[in-house]
């Protein structure tokens, strides 16, 4: 597939295809990209960051990444721009540069898409299966044992 330019958010989470992002738009930069890709039906690229941070100085992303379609605009109660992302596919970076404004600008290609598999029916064995064991606990005694206490309470008796 043809190399594509895709501005880049670097994340310290990560998008999945068909996954939702709820963000917070406070900078400058990405203030213009979600105008950009507002205006232009455009999409940008969320990679987990490798080096650096969320805010300030443009960090180092992930050479993978998602498509992030924006969905939804909000005003939040602190009065910064939110956004709701889709993920639409995957991509790698072959190369980045970062503009002036600190936006980083990806050479991406996108990856094909993964088969959806079928889930297997074993998987409901193994839920039958957890009930089974869980019910004696909830029928005889109301609910699970109590939780373990912190380990700090238990360092005298080492």
């Amino acid at each position: 597939m043809t190399p594509t330019e895709l501005p880049l958010f670097p994340l310290s989470t990560v998008l999945l295809p068909g996954g939702r992002l709820d963000l917070r738009i406070f900078e400058r930069r990405y203030l213009d990209m979600v105008r950009d890709c507002s205006r232009s039906g455009g999409v940008f690229g969320v990679c987990l960051i490798v080096r650096g941070r969320e805010a300030g100085e443009a960090a180092v992303p992930a050479a993978f990444g998602t498509i992030a379609r924006i969905i939804d605009f909000s005003t939040l109660p602190d009065g910064l721009l939110g956004i709701t992302v889709r993920g639409e596919g995957r991509f790698h970076v072959a190369r980045n540069r970062v503009r002036d404004n600190g936006l980083i600008i990806g050479q991406v290609e996108c990856l094909a898409s993964d088969p959806v598999l079928p889930v297997p029916p074993q998987p409901g064995t193994v839920l039958q299966a957890c009930r089974a064991i869980a019910e004696p606990w909830s029928a005889d005694r109301g609910s699970p044992r109590p939780p373990a206490r912190p380990a700090s309470s238990r360092l005298p008796e080492c």
